[in-house]
């Protein structure tokens, strides 16, 4: 959105600090900043101060995280397949831990994921609804449910970890074998810290 100067622009803010209209914002903030630290508009690139912040753990995990996400979502919907276009990254965890564990319970698996059981009921409802999960009564426990891929969710998972891949190759194209391994070691470090 213009601010009324020519060459600037007033960033709109959406959940979680992301620019509006997701994609091409996002895009022209990352490129921007990635270049030297400013927002790019379309005459190019306005230089803005970043202070301490390309210095931080945090922000640059973020802005990998937003780029990353971006590409993921992309990949996925680039496959002409309406039911892998709606899948998230968190979506497609808790499909792998459906299929690397079949029959466990939601309690459990709302752990594995790190959320409330009561936050993972939609997840997987909307899950069932796109006919990928199905619950089932436990066989140990009458109270609980157990979770299975159905047979055109693990299908579905076969073809999404194909594009999963490809995604994961694009993105990091620029690293070496060496530190695309380092960087995996070094985010694991940071995450059970």
């Amino acid at each position: 959105m213009a601010n009324g100067r020519k060459g600037t622009e007033t960033p709109k803010t959406g959940p979680y600090g992301r620019q509006g209209n997701a994609g091409k914002s996002s895009a022209r903030l990352l490129a921007g900043i990635a270049s030297g630290g400013g927002m790019v508009d379309s005459d190019g690139v306005v230089r803005i101060s970043l202070g301490s912040m390309p210095e931080l753990i945090g922000y640059n995990l973020r802005l990998a995280q937003l780029r990353v996400f971006d590409h993921f979502r992309e990949t996925l919907r680039n496959a002409g397949d309406p039911v892998i276009a709606t899948i998230t990254p968190g979506l497609f965890r808790i499909l792998i831990l459906v299929r690397d564990n079949p029959g466990l319970n939601q309690s459990r698996l709302a752990a594995a994921v790190g959320i409330d059981r009561s936050t993972l009921v939609p997840i997987l409802n909307k899950l069932g609804k796109l006919g990928l999960i199905e619950r089932r009564p436990s066989r140990s426990d009458g109270r609980a449910h157990s979770v299975h891929l159905t047979f055109e969710g693990a299908s579905t998972v076969g073809r999404m970890e194909d594009l999963v891949d490809q995604h994961e190759q694009e993105i990091a194209n620029s690293l070496t074998k060496r530190e695309r391994t380092q960087l995996i070691g070094l985010l694991r470090k940071l995450g059970n810290s």
